[in-house]
Parts: structure tokens; sequence; C-alpha cells
């Protein structure tokens, strides 16, 4: 593959489009090139940045915005994620203090908050718990109070005077409430101390520690964007920029595939699920606005009683995004990590790849990250600013809301949707004996609640005569819609989510099989099919404004590690790891499809990026947690409970009993069966050749 490289990447020096090191003046504070102690910060709160785990929190936690599940989240325990969040919001108090270096009010307030971090850190450092929190100490402290994510304002952005919106309000209240937070702990017992007396101080302290983090973030963002050269953003080639969602699965891969922003002049249309929507033609669009976090946290999300939403990877981080009209109110929002094809990447590219500046996290994130998604160039085309803010501005009449594309997995229906519903489907999930099946369809939910009960009895039932009364054949009937409904159900949604697809101009398959990872050409955008079932868009070379031009092999000491598609400004817009997408190092078919398509190819030395095993395009956690068919456990369980009259009924039952004992022995075992090996063959690593 090397010979067919048509340009190779030498770290230090920049491709088009991207500043390099030595473009910025030594002068520039932290925006200059060799900044080895940011770079080492954002490896840091890389590091310690933990997924969203919504089912690593005990069932007794009710609610996502409880203080306490956020410790949990992190998948650790509760001391250990509170610390993780301190040294955190530690290290971005110390990007802050670098940045705003001119302005001494602002320096002055980040050094406080660094004071009180340091002070938390060694108080955590010296607080150990008696036993973990039994589940009534963790339902005594769901009293306490919710978790806010970032503040609403009454006053539009349009009379705002702040350079950030809602800046003064905001730093001030998170001070406040981190130097409340310190004292509480301070005054409660910390050495072998009941977790019920401490864990809310502990709690209270990481939130308090994370809001001042998402506060220096979005300032470092603000300051560095004055500082850090680069090529001005044009407006779309074509009059136009369209951003594509983040890949989903079935029972929603069709609707995330169709969904879009669509920038142009004037106005912006979003095509979700439910159908397209447009602001801009009776209300003018004034300006974008994006605040961090977002209108509603990951962890909230995960947490919502009808389970339909899997937080993508750095949803709080990257925040949300108004539009907003020319008074300065929301006329609707977005979730920018529902617009990027992989969150992570576009944000940890610039922790790994030497072309591009020595930044802080928080300037990946509020600016190279915007970037690279499109939303900088979407504000250029529709002829606006593009603000940043650390509040959310009041809603416009008639406003949208925040708009998501598509939901990640069908809702549980009417009752089973409700909070104490679902945290007892959380609770049993820890337990062996889990009768959860899955969502139903919509009135077939019935048969789910009493499928355990009619299969215990119905081969006794129907033994007497043979089954031919019909009371016996309605029992009959009803226990093979029980044992059918969960299937019937996926089938459903599957059959749904078909749709015919758009002839492929190449394809290139990573291996045999049916669940290979592939990467299609059609209709001029490319496809991406991950092993774990989620299919994503991203534009294709016909794309003038993002469209993926080149593939960069990426390469370590190690060897190779991956493949990035890269765009024009060699913005890595999503990037497939080496040993999931080149079984044997054999690059050739990779080759053919870049040659089919007309992608540049090119070499780049570069580390790992850290995070790339959170993203779809390896199966880890996605695929791990999605099962093909109803869910096995569920199944065996179902299977014990009708276990004892089906063998009765196979060995001295008559002929109709004894066949319905059979159905029910493979319908649930069996099917459990077939389940399992379709997942575990889904999860195997590619074919070799």
């Amino acid at each position: 593959m090397t010979a067919s490289y048509s340009h190779a990447v030498v770290p230090g020096v920049a491709p088009p489009g991207l500043p390099s090191p030595a473009a910025l003046a030594p002068g520039d504070g932290p925006a200059s090139g060799s900044n080895p102690a940011a770079v080492s910060r954002f490896a840091a709160r890389v590091a310690l940045a933990g997924p969203v785990l919504a089912r690593a929190v005990p069932p007794a936690i009710a609610s996502g915005r409880n203080p306490v599940a956020a410790l949990y989240a992190r998948g650790t325990d509760p001391l250990t994620g509170a610390t993780q969040q301190v040294h955190s919001a530690i290290r971005a108090c110390e990007d802050a203090v670098d940045a705003v270096i001119d302005d001494p009010d602002l320096r002055e307030a980040f050094e406080y908050a660094l004071r009180q971090l340091d002070l938390g850190s060694r108080m955590l450092a010296q607080t150990q718990l008696s036993a973990p929190p039994d589940d009534a100490a963790l339902v005594e402290l769901n009293r306490l109070p919710d978790l806010t994510d970032s503040p609403h304002l009454r006053e539009p952005v349009a009379t705002s005077r702040e350079p950030v919106y809602g800046l003064r309000s905001t730093l001030s209240g998170a001070l406040s409430l981190l130097a409340q937070a310190v004292r509480d702990l301070g005054a409660a017992p910390r050495r072998g101390a009941a977790a019920r007396s401490v864990l809310p101080q502990i709690a209270s302290l990481a939130a308090s520690a994370r809001r001042v983090e998402r506060v220096a973030d979005v300032v470092v963002a603000h300051v560095l964007e004055q500082r850090l050269p680069s090529t001005p953003q044009l407006p779309g080639v074509g009059g136009d920029v369209e951003l594509y969602a983040f890949g989903r699965a079935v029972p929603y891969r069709r609707a995330s595939m169709r969904a879009r922003v669509r920038f142009t002049p004037g106005r912006v249309e979003v095509t979700t699920a439910t159908g397209r929507v447009s602001v801009g033609q009776d209300a003018a669009i004034g300006s974008l606005l994006w605040v961090a976090p977002g209108e509603t946290g990951a962890l909230t999300d995960a947490f919502d009683p009808t389970e339909q939403l899997v937080p993508p990877p750095e949803q709080d981080e990257l925040g949300t995004i108004h539009v907003l009209d020319t008074a300065g109110r929301s006329l609707l929002s977005l979730t920018v990590a529902d617009w990027a094809s992989q969150p992570t990447t576009v944000v940890d590219q610039a922790l790994v790849d030497g072309s591009i500046a020595d930044v802080p996290l928080g300037a990946a994130r509020g600016i190279l990250a915007l970037e690279a998604i499109g939303f900088t160039r979407g504000a250029t085309t529709i002829g606006v600013e593009l603000r940043r803010g650390l509040a959310h501005p009041p809603e416009a009449e008639g406003s949208l809301g925040r708009l998501r594309p598509a939901p990640d997995r069908p809702a549980y229906p009417r009752g089973d949707g409700k909070r104490p519903r679902a945290q007892k489907r959380r609770a049993a999930r820890r337990r062996f004996w889990n009768l959860d099946l899955g969502p139903a369809l919509p009135g077939l939910a019935p048969l789910r609640a009493v499928a355990p009960w009619l299969l215990a009895v119905a081969p006794f039932v129907i033994w007497p005569g043979g089954g031919r009364n019909v009371v016996q054949l309605l029992v009959l009937v009803a226990a093979l819609c029980c044992l059918l409904e969960p299937y019937v159900s996926w089938a459903v949604r599957w059959v749904r989510d078909q749709a015919v697809p758009a002839k492929a101009r190449a394809t290139y398959r990573a291996g045999s099989g049916v669940f290979a990872p592939r990467l299609d050409l059609r209709a001029g955008d490319l496809v991406l099919s991950s092993r774990s079932g989620h299919r994503t868009r991203l534009p294709g070379p016909t794309d003038g404004d993002l469209g993926i031009v080149r593939i960069v092999r990426l390469r370590s000491t190690g060897g190779t590690w991956g493949f990035a598609l890269a765009d024009a400004r060699w913005r890595w817009r999503a990037v497939l790891p080496a040993q999931e997408w080149a079984p044997n190092g054999n690059l050739a078919g990779l080759e053919r499809f870049a040659a089919a398509v007309g992608l540049e190819l090119a070499d780049q030395d570069v580390d790992p990026l850290p995070r790339l095993a959170t993203e779809t395009a390896a199966p880890g956690e996605a695929a791990a947690t999605r099962w093909i068919g109803p869910w096995p456990r569920a199944l065996v369980v179902l299977g014990i409970v009708a276990s004892p009259a089906a063998l009765v009924a196979l060995v001295w039952g008559p002929q109709r009993s004894m066949w319905l004992a059979l159905v029910e022995l493979l319908l649930t075992y069996g099917g459990a069966g077939v389940v399992a090996l379709l997942t575990r063959w889904r999860l195997r690593g590619p074919a070799r050749a």
C-alpha cells in the first residue's frame, strides 16, 4: 500500500487549512505551537474522562440528575469518581489561568477556584468510607437536590454585553457552590465515616468541580479563538452545508441515515426521525450560540424511563448549538455530538496530531471540534456570527426546542415507560431472574405480563381431552402468541428499518461474513457499517465543504493502528481501527476502494487515539450491549418457568400438549441459544485471510 500513497504527512508540518506550530508567534501565550503543559493536561483529562455507564449506577438511585449518580456513572467507586472529577477540573482551571493572562479579574477567579479544588482534592485523599453505601443509604440520597445543567437566562443574547453569554452569573455561582461544597466536606466526618454521612458532600464537591470545569473550557475556547490562527471559514461551496447524524443501529438506522442539518443563506433545515423543520423564513436568524454543557446531561438522557436514548460520547462536553433570532432568543437547539460521526475523534485529533498547534482541551472542543463537525462553516453560510455562552437563552415564541436525529432504541410503552417501572427494570437486570425481554410493540405488552403464568400451566390446561374444546384452544393460541411475541416485536422493527439503499458504486468489506464491517459509496456519500450494527453516513468526495477526500494510514512505533477518513482540511471525520478494518494487515482491498472512489492515500505518524474503542467503528461497548433478537437471559428464565409442565407433557401428555411443550422449550432455551450465538458471531474478530 505504501507505493500507492500520494502524500506523506510529516509531524510538525501542517496540511493545508490547519495552523502549524511554526505559524504561531512565541508571544501568543498558550496558543503558541509548543506548549507541553497544555498537552500533558489535555492527555490527563482525556484519561480521566469516563464513559456514561447508566447501568453502573445502583438501581436505588432513581434519577440521572442525582449528583451521586454522576459518581457511579464513571464505572468506579464514588470516592474515586469524585477524585477524578476534581483532578480534571484542576487541569481545566490551569488552562484557563494560562489563557486569561491579560484579564486580571478572570485570572484571579480561576486562581481562587484552583485553591478551592486543591483543598477539596486533599480532603478527598483523607476520606475513608467505613463500607460501601447500602441500598437504604442510596434511597435516602435520592432526596438530594437534582443537578442543574447550564442555567437558562431571561435576558436575550442580543442585549447581553458579555463577550461570553452568561459568564458573570455562571462563574460567580459556580465559585460560590464550589466554596460551599469544600466547606461542607471539611465539616463532615471523613475517616471511617458511614457512606450516608459523607457521600452527599463528596457528590456536591464533584458536581461543583464539574461546573467550574465547564466554565473554564468555554472561557479558554473564547480567548484562544482570537489567538489561534487558522484558515478563514468560507460559506458552503454550493451555497449550503450539510451535517449528517451520529450512527445508529436497528431499529433507527434508517432514520439516522436520513437525518441531517442543512445550512443555507438565512435558513437552517433539520431533518429528524419525526420529519423536517425549517427556521429563518418567518423570523430572521441573528446568530448561533454554542453552550456547554448541553441542555440535558448525558446521564439524564441515559436514565430516561423509556430507555430510548444512548448518549453519544462527548455529549455534555461538546454542548449545544442554539439557532437564535435577531433578538437573541432560541428558535431551536441541536446537540453537537449528535452531528459528529465520531465525537471523540474530532476532539482527540488535536492531542495526537503534531500538525495541529498545541491547544488545551477546552479549545479542542470549543474551536477545533466545531470547525471539524461543520457548525462554524454553517454559521458562515447562514451569514451570522457563532458566539459562545455558559447559559441557555430564552426561547422564542414558537421555538422548536431541542431536536435529536432519532432515538437509539425502541421505547418501553405506557406504564413501562414510567420512572418506578424503569427503576425496577434496572434492578432486575442485576439479577439472574430477569424476565425483561426488551420493549414490546405497542398493544402487545399485556402478553409479556401473562406469559410466565400462562406458559407454566398451559400444557396441563390442554391435557384433558386432548385440548379440543374452545377454552383449551384459546389457551393454546394464547400460549403460542406469548412465545412468538418477543420474536415478532423484534422482527417487525427490523423490517420497518429496512430501506432499499442506493446502488453501491464501490464497496470495501473488512473480512468475510454477514457482520463484517464495510465501507460503501452510495449516492455520492460514504456509508460506514460497523460490526456493532451501527451505520454512519459521511459526506463523500463530491461534497466540497466537509467531504472525505483521502484515506490516511495512521502509524506509530507499534505499526499501523488505524485509517483516518479525512476531509480537504485534513480533519479526521472518522478513524477505522486497523485490527478491525484490515485483517492480517492486508490493505489491497482498501487500496482498490480508494481508487474506485477517487480518494487520495497518505501516511501519517501519530500516536493512537486514546478513546477510539468507545466509538462505533470498533465493536467494544456498542456491540456488546446489542442483542440480535430478544434478550437471551429472559428467554432462559421463561424456559425455566415453563420447564416443569413442559417436561411432564413431553413424557406423558397427549399430542397437542406434547407439541406445545416442545415449542415452549425450543422458543425459550433454543431461541436464547440462537440469539447468543448470533451475537457472539458478530462480536468475534474479523475473519483472517
